[in-house]
């Protein structure tokens, strides 16, 4: 998961998902990137506004059900806040 933050800070938090032929053949990768998709609208209260995602589909991605995938975001919840509102923070020059 990468995180950046949207140019539109009040904007709801969108998401881009990377599904290369490492996957597999095209039926694989939709059914992944469905997954992600679909993880990530029942799971979009964990993502602070303005906030852009990015998932990156790696080998044995097409293994994973939508169960699995809303389970392992859940148990990573306060680590994907903690980096999402660390992104979101303004930079302070010294």
């Amino acid at each position: 998961l990468l995180f950046a933050a949207n140019s539109e800070r009040s904007a709801c938090a969108r998401i881009g998902i990377v599904a290369t032929k490492r996957i597999g053949n095209a039926v694989e990768r939709n059914r992944v990137k469905r997954i992600v998709r679909e993880t990530f609208r029942e799971l979009a209260k964990i993502f602070p506004a303005g906030i852009d995602l990015v998932v990156i589909g790696r080998e044995g991605a097409q293994r994973i059900s939508s169960l699995d995938a809303k389970a392992e975001w859940l148990s990573v919840e306060r680590l994907i806040r903690k980096r999402a509102e660390a992104v979101l923070l303004p930079t302070t020059a010294t």
